[in-house]
């Protein structure tokens, strides 16, 4: 198992998904994981090669997910670690993801989680569709935007726009709040 593969087992089992590496009923995969909603099937892959081997390793998703009678597609989630990526290969892995045939797929450039400091932070910000948000202690009691708020910095957003959509969603819903009163008002009278 590579250093990647290894980060990604690490950030699922510290999230709580049942992590299986190298699993021997099915070499195409590296990580094989599970959780109460989803199943993960990731593999390490060349960039030259995502095109064509997305639609292959898919497929063995498909099968092993009928086979099982388990999920559904949607909640069949491919990840390619992808080595050697190149901005010329960008858009082919976009449209990988973009393919939802069989199960959502998501390419992560495998250098780039290699070259961090913090290999499972890297990865998570890639699959934070996949974790619900943790309420630490001192964020009980915390409203719902400014809970938002502080995890969108946590996940590196810049500050000003995280300030701005809120102050956005903040102004709509007075908005729509005096909407509802004037409403109310003209049908009560």
């Amino acid at each position: 198992m590579n250093h990647v593969e290894s980060a990604l087992a690490t950030l699922l089992d510290q999230h709580g998904w049942r992590v299986t590496t190298e699993p021997a009923d099915r070499p195409e995969f590296s990580v094989l994981a599970e959780n109460a909603v989803a199943v993960l099937f990731a593999a390490s892959v060349r960039a030259d090669d995502v095109s064509v081997d997305v639609g292959r390793l898919a497929g063995l998703v498909s099968s092993s997910v009928m086979l099982t009678g388990g999920p559904k597609a949607w909640e069949a989630v491919l990840v390619l670690l992808a080595f050697g990526m190149r901005d010329e290969l960008r858009e082919a892995a976009a449209r990988a993801e973009r393919d939802l045939t069989y199960c959502r797929k998501v390419v992560i450039d495998a250098a780039v989680v290699e070259s961090s400091e913090d290999p499972p932070r890297e990865i998570e910000r890639e699959l934070a569709f996949l974790f619900p948000l943790a309420i630490r202690a001192e964020e009980q009691g915390m409203g719902p935007l400014n809970y938002l708020q502080v995890h969108l910095e946590s996940r590196g957003h810049p500050p000003a726009l995280i300030h701005a959509l809120v102050e956005d969603f903040e102004s709509e819903a007075d908005h729509a709040l005096l909407r509802i009163e004037n409403f109310l008002s003209e049908t009560d009278g």
